[in-house]
């Protein structure tokens, strides 16, 4: 997503856009879930994010075009094991 892409500050919502990456030694990364925009509902704080089973030891979340406060905040990073 390009920044001309991101919300701006007057979209209804709070948004996010969030990507999930996985590497097995910390320095090379894969996408697991490619950049996506995130509508966060009232009264919720969570979200779900699928992406493909994989081994990894490593994981990252990628966020960008927040127009919430300027800054992403995370206050947990939850993943299962289906």
């Amino acid at each position: 997503m390009t920044p001309a892409e991101w919300p701006g500050p007057n979209d209804p919502g709070p948004m996010k856009c969030q990507e999930v990456d996985g590497s097995a030694n910390g320095t090379t990364w894969t996408t697991l879930a490619p950049a996506a925009a995130y509508t966060f509902t009232a009264g919720s704080n969570a979200i779900a994010i699928p992406f493909r089973e994989v081994t990894q030891d490593y994981l990252r979340l990628d966020i960008s075009g927040n127009n919430v406060q300027g800054v992403p905040q995370v206050a947990e990073f939850q993943v299962y094991d289906n």
